[in-house]
């Protein structure tokens, strides 16, 4: 598969781009979650995939809230997103 230069980006424009730390990206990485290449002594990310990436964590992030708070007898069912701060 081909990648466009212009479809990369730093990880600190990866973790601007979905809101979260650089730490996060970093550890997507490190976990195999989120492929990167290495450009000089920077790492770069393709934009798609830390999309992706970012929609997979948070889903799975909820999901497990849900599962903690059904193990503990609490309805979270309109538990909010991470992205609907007030």
């Amino acid at each position: 598969m081909k990648v466009k230069l212009d479809d990369l980006m730093t990880i600190t424009e990866a973790a601007e781009l979905v809101g979260c730390s650089r730490q996060n990206v970093h550890q997507w990485i490190k976990k195999g979650f989120l492929g990167a290449i290495e450009m000089g002594n920077q790492k770069l990310v393709n934009r798609e995939a830390v999309l992706a990436t970012s929609e997979i964590m948070e889903k799975r992030r909820h999901d497990w809230i849900k599962r903690r708070g059904e193990s503990a007898g609490v309805a979270v069912s309109n538990f909010p997103k991470k992205s609907e701060k007030d």
